[in-house]
């Protein structure tokens, strides 16, 4: 269990073998730009009353078998560095479940880089009035350029029982070259684009 940056970022890039599992308490703030780096076999879960991450959460990169449950994101600084979660360069299996993101300053989980096999589901994406920035109020990305053809064949994420709402202008899911299975999500109250 952790309830500071050190210990989250010491167990969440921990290469231990074997599964592990990170229980976040609490909020945490990350404060480098790059975010936390979470690596293989790991489970990031939240307890108690409202555990929240400000900051970035990225991956070891081509590490694979990872849960997210349970937590909020938010990452309230303007700019293209700042997401919720970033899954880049082949990451594989992952599973995000039972999450909230919200005020991000880019996009709140995007997913690219040849990335595969990604489930997101009873998730929460909304802005509030006092977003980074209103005008950019992007959710979910699959796939990061039209130029990267070598994201064909991959990008297979599911999206199932999501709620998008306040706030959310664009990108729910936005996707380039993925295969996307988008089922049973709930949209309202979204700014008209």
């Amino acid at each position: 269990t952790v309830t500071d940056e050190p210990n989250l970022i010491k167990y969440a890039s921990s290469v231990t073998p074997g599964p592990y599992i990170v229980q976040v308490l609490g909020t945490i703030a990350i404060t480098d730009e790059d975010g936390i780096r979470l690596s293989a076999r790991k489970t990031l879960r939240g307890i108690g009353e409202n555990p929240t991450l400000i900051g970035n959460v990225n991956f070891t990169n081509r590490d694979s078998n990872i849960v997210i449950e349970r937590l909020n994101f938010t990452n309230p600084y303007i700019g293209s560095a700042y997401d919720g979660i970033s899954l880049k360069t082949d990451i594989n299996n992952v599973f995000i479940t039972k999450c909230s993101f919200y005020d991000c300053g880019d996009g709140q989980l995007d997913i690219s880089g040849r990335s595969n096999y990604i489930t997101v589901s009873w998730c929460k994406f909304y802005y509030t009035p006092s977003a980074p920035d209103p005008g950019h109020t992007f959710s979910t990305l699959v796939g990061s350029s039209d130029s990267q053809i070598v994201d064909r064949g991959k990008l297979k994420v599911t999206y199932h029982h999501n709620w998008w709402t306040t706030g959310c202008k664009e990108r729910m899911p936005r996707v380039r070259f993925g295969q996307v299975h988008v089922y049973n999500n709930y949209y309202s109250d979204l700014v008209a684009g």
